[in-house]
C-alpha cells in the first residue's frame, strides 16, 4: 500500500516539476530569442533564430516556438516509467531535424514558421 502511494506522489511532484522546468525554459526561450534571435547557447554557437526566407521575428512564431520546443520536458515524469517510449520520441525528433533537407527544420521549427541559421559576423 506504501509502495502505490509514494509511486502517486512521487508522480504527481514529478509532473509539478516538469511543469515548472517547462515554463521557466518556455519564458527563457522567447525572452532571449525575441531580443536577438539567440540564447546563450546560440551565441556560443554563432546560430541565431529567423524566420522563414529570412523574415523578422514576430512574437505570435516565437510564443509557439517557445510553448513547443521544451514539450518533452513536461513528459519527464512519464520517462521514468515509460523511458523507452519518451527517449524512442525524443530520439526521432532529432533524426527528423537531421534528415530533413535542406533546412534542417525541427518539429518546433516547422509549425512556428522559424528556422535556426549562421549568425552574421
Amino acid at each position: 500500500m506504501f509502495a502505490v502511494v509514494f509511486y502517486i506522489l512521487s508522480g504527481i511532484l514529478g509532473l509539478i516539476g516538469g511543469l515548472i522546468a517547462y515554463l521557466g525554459y518556455a519564458a527563457y526561450d522567447y525572452m532571449l530569442h525575441s531580443k536577438d534571435g539567440q540564447t546563450l547557447g546560440k551565441k556560443a554557437m554563432k546560430i541565431q533564430l529567423v524566420g522563414v526566407g529570412g523574415a523578422p521575428l514576430d512574437s505570435s512564431a516565437l510564443m509557439k516556438r517557445s510553448a513547443i520546443y521544451p514539450g518533452v520536458m513536461v513528459l519527464s515524469p512519464l520517462a521514468f516509467a515509460l523511458s523507452g517510449i519518451v527517449g524512442l520520441f525524443v530520439l526521432v525528433l532529432g533524426i527528423l531535424i537531421i534528415v530533413d533537407s535542406p533546412l534542417h527544420q525541427g518539429l518546433h521549427d516547422k509549425i512556428a514558421g522559424t528556422l535556426v541559421v549562421k549568425a552574421p559576423r
